[in-house]
C-alpha cells in the first residue's frame, strides 16, 4: 500500500480541464460498464457518463488526446485548440478526450448518454462569461456544439449534455459577444 509519501510529481499529474501539452498523450482509462452499473467517473479527470441502457458489459475508454493530432483542431499554444463548431470559432477550455467503447467484448449500448466534462475557468477567454461554455464533439468529420440538454455548472467548472454517440470531445467558447456558437 501506499501512503502519504508516494504522491506523484504535481508537475507530472493535469488537473481536470487542464490543457494536455503538444506532443504528450497517455494511455487510455478503461470503464467498466455492466446492465447493473450503467455510470462512471474518472476523479482525477474530472469526466462522468451515465448510460441510458447497457445491454453487454464492457470499457469505456477515456483517452486524453495529444492535442498535435486533434482533427479538425489548429493549435493556440500550450494545448489551447482552435476550431470550427455549427458555424462558430471556438477556443478550447479544456483538453480533448477521445471517448470509445472497447475492450475484448464491447459493450452494447442504447438510448442517451449523459456526459459530464470539466473546464478550467484561466482558460476561459477574456469577455466570455462561464454560462456561455459549450461542449463541442467531434462526429460524422466535422466538429458539432452539443445543445441537448446542455447545463454549465460554473461552481465546479463542469458542462454536462445529453448526447447520443461517442468520438472526441471538450469544452470551448466563442466569440466574446457571442458566447460559444
Amino acid at each position: 500500500t501506499c501512503g502519504t509519501d508516494c504522491a506523484p510529481d504535481p508537475s507530472i499529474v493535469l488537473s481536470p480541464g487542464e490543457f494536455l501539452s503538444l506532443g504528450t498523450d497517455p494511455a487510455a482509462i478503461a470503464n467498466a460498464i455492466s446492465a447493473s452499473d450503467k455510470t462512471f467517473s474518472v476523479d482525477g479527470l474530472g469526466v462522468a457518463m451515465v448510460f441510458d441502457t447497457v445491454s453487454t458489459a464492457g470499457n469505456v475508454n477515456v483517452d486524453l488526446m495529444d492535442p498535435a493530432l486533434v482533427s479538425g483542431a489548429t493549435s493556440l499554444g500550450g494545448g489551447k485548440l482552435s476550431m470550427s463548431a455549427s458555424g462558430s470559432t471556438i477556443t478550447t477550455t479544456s483538453s480533448v478526450m477521445e471517448i470509445a467503447l472497447a475492450g475484448t467484448e464491447t459493450p452494447s449500448v442504447s438510448g442517451s448518454i449523459t456526459l459530464t466534462i470539466p473546464y478550467d475557468e484561466a482558460n476561459i477567454p477574456a469577455g466570455v462569461s462561464e454560462s456561455n461554455l459549450k461542449m463541442i464533439h467531434y462526429t460524422g468529420g466535422v466538429w458539432v456544439t452539443e445543445s441537448n440538454n446542455c447545463s454549465v455548472d460554473a461552481v465546479n467548472n463542469k458542462i454536462t449534455c445529453t448526447v447520443t454517440s461517442l468520438s472526441p470531445f471538450a469544452t470551448g467558447a466563442g466569440p466574446a459577444s457571442g458566447g460559444g456558437g
